[in-house]
């Protein structure tokens, strides 16, 4: 399971932080400072979050917009 988020030309921006979901079962929470990789805060604008999750049987992945504002 991994969630990043990334800037709409398509770098990498952050990664989610949250609990350890290997092998778990149901709803996962993750939170994002808005803080880049190296630390410093994004600037305000829409951002899009990448969620992807490995299972046994299949692999899927969501994209969905995440809107920053200060």
């Amino acid at each position: 399971l991994g969630v990043e988020f990334y800037d709409l030309s398509g770098r990498l921006m952050g990664r989610a932080a949250g609990g350890d979901a290997m092998g778990k079962v149901g709803l996962q929470a993750f939170t994002w400072d808005g803080r880049d990789l190296a630390g410093q805060v994004v600037a305000p604008g829409i951002y899009l979050c990448r969620i992807k999750i490995d299972a046994d049987d299949q692999n899927s992945e969501l994209v969905r917009l995440v809107h920053v504002a200060y």
